[in-house]
């Protein structure tokens, strides 16, 4: 269904404005208007978001197709792999900046042309194993992962947002013999209840509505084996855990010839048989720690390790987000998940903003200035008692805007620059794949083609949108001039361009006398200088924007 829409409107298209429709919408799309966008000659507006490598399709409505006579449509940063005269469908590449030009012939001669700016944003990249194997995703290859019925699974996600917008939901799908599952949480912890092979698939949404998945194949053994007790503790102290084996619901003796722990983030104190004291003394910035148990030895009917996930509650921890945002951006921050938590946040700076967040351990920052801000969080675990105070510091960063020539002709270059003369890494944009880069602090483009152009920057600032450039072809020469060879002067006399082009204006130059009606335009009204000994000469030439032909003459 396409519910999205831009109203656009065009000098001499005014009595059949025209509407630009697409099926997928963007969550962070910024608009005063929610998800409807004006467009007009002098105003391009904002930037289109899409998911990057999105497939979307734009529809063209209102006006009449009727008086349509050719339809094109030119994607900058995408494929066309399909297009009518009112509809184009387009494979938007990797994340970055691109466009999408549409030009509409009317039968009555007239040209409407309208270049609209789009911002391909980054999808999430999606990780996740169980505890405790996934420590580098950077050389993740999970294959087929196998475990024991019975057993508590605690999911590991290592989802990030890739440069794109905060993540705001994980969907789990839990496949198995029996039916279907589904999880919501961040990090849920799952028992399979049955062996068998089990498809296992987190999808992750950004707050773009990008999303990404990755599914895993399980193969589930028979029963497995539990730690008692996995509660939240509090950091430094020591806590006690036991292993048991399980069947159904019929726990019986684990015989070991050598009880094997091992753990992350603590210190194990003592170990006498099935037990294990640990000291939770080492907890890095996630917030917990990892007590597995490897049952190689004992009389355990799935022989696959065994792992609980503990909160531990820091004295000091880090706040998780960027230390450096765009003026006005909204940025998620946030402490670990540790349950029965309470949070509150503060913030020092000039024009700073905290939103609630759907989760307790999350705020949402923004700030409308340049500069330094302070974030604060006060948390107490409302069991135990013990709790913290977590600062971050937010450089809050000013966003600039590309200047220079926004219509040129084939063939020209330009240069460009930002609005504080910063150094930047430039890349274009443009039609038939063409791709410039550049790093500097200004930019020598090149424009071999007809059509939309994209320039983008990427440095040490914010930027709110690409540039746009539309190039045209140089125009023809006018087929002459019609008009009388002999004229009076002071007597009004009319010129005609012959065979005009519908996309083109001619304007108009006279020597010794006076344009009084036309100019520009294929028809003009001049009176000669009854004064003047002459010459008396007129001229005109055809005009795309800044683009001109030659002087066609006559005497």
């Amino acid at each position: 269904m396409l519910f999205v829409m831009i109203m656009v409107s065009f000098a001499g298209f005014s009595q059949e404005p025209v509407a630009i429709i697409w099926d997928k919408a963007v969550g962070c799309q910024e608009s005063d208007l929610e998800l409807v966008f004006h467009f007009n000659v002098e105003d391009d507006g904002l930037c289109i978001k899409v998911c990057e490598n999105s497939t979307v399709t734009y529809e063209l409505l209102g006006g009449n197709p009727f008086h349509w006579s050719q339809v094109d449509f030119t994607a900058s940063g995408g494929t066309i792999t399909n297009s009518t005269n009112t509809q184009v469908t387009v494979n938007w590449g990797s994340a970055g900046w691109g466009s999408l030009f549409v030009s509409i012939q009317m039968l009555n001669g007239d040209m409407f042309e309208k270049q609209i700016c789009i911002e391909k944003t980054p999808a999430p990249e999606v990780y996740f194993n169980i505890a405790p194997f996934l420590n580098d995703p950077s050389n993740y290859n999970p294959g087929i992962i196998t475990v024991c019925k019975n057993e508590i699974i605690f999911f590991q996600n290592y989802s990030h947002p890739n440069g794109g917008s905060a993540l705001i939901s994980h969907h789990w799908t839990v496949n198995g013999p029996s039916g279907t599952d589904y999880l919501m949480d961040f990090e849920p912890s799952y028992v399979f209840t049955e062996s068998g092979v089990y498809e296992v698939t987190l999808t992750v949404t950004n707050e773009c509505n990008c999303s990404s998945s990755r599914r895993i194949l399980f193969k589930v053994l028979d029963e497995g084996l539990i730690i008692e007790c996995n509660s939240v503790v509090c950091e430094n102290t020591i806590e006690t855990y036991t292993i048991k084996p399980v069947y159904g619901d019929i726990e019986y003796y684990l015989d070991c010839e050598e009880y094997n722990w091992i753990v992350e983030g603590g210190t194990i104190i003592s170990q006498y048989g099935a037990s294990v004291d640990v000291k939770w003394d080492n907890v890095d910035g996630n917030g917990f720690g990892y007590l597995t148990f490897i049952p190689e030895s004992c009389n355990a009917n799935c022989m696959q390790p065994v792992t609980i996930k503990v909160p531990v509650i820091r004295d000091n921890i880090d706040i998780q987000g960027p230390e450096e945002i765009c003026e006005g951006q909204q940025v998620r921050y946030a402490i670990p998940r540790w349950p029965t938590t309470e949070v509150e946040w503060s913030v020092q700076g000039p024009n700073a903003q905290l939103h609630l967040s759907d989760q307790k351990n999350e705020i949402i920052f923004s700030a409308d200035a340049a500069g330094t801000y302070y974030l604060t969080a006060n948390y107490t675990n409302t069991l135990l008692g013990c709790g913290g105070t977590a600062i971050k510091e937010i450089k809050v960063i000013p966003i600039v805007t590309i200047k220079g020539e926004p219509y040129l002709c084939v063939g020209d270059d330009s240069y460009y620059g930002l609005s504080n003369s910063g150094y930047a890494d430039w890349t274009l944009n443009g039609p038939e794949g063409y791709v410039q880069t550049y790093s500097g602090t200004s930019f020598h483009a090149n424009f071999p083609y007809p059509g939309g152009y994209t320039i983008s920057v990427d440095g040490s600032f914010c930027i709110d949108e690409a540039f746009l450039v539309h190039v045209d072809n140089i125009p023809p020469v006018p087929d002459g001039i019609q008009g009388p060879d002999e004229i009076c002067p002071g007597t009004p006399t009319i010129f005609k361009i012959p065979n005009s082009n519908y996309d083109v204006t001619a304007h108009w130059q006279v020597d010794n006398g006076q344009i009084i009606n036309g100019n520009p335009g294929n028809e003009v009204t001049v009176v000669f200088d009854p004064n003047s000994n002459g010459p008396f000469k007129i001229r005109a030439r055809n005009q795309i924007r800044n683009c001109t032909s030659e002087w066609v003459e006559k005497h």
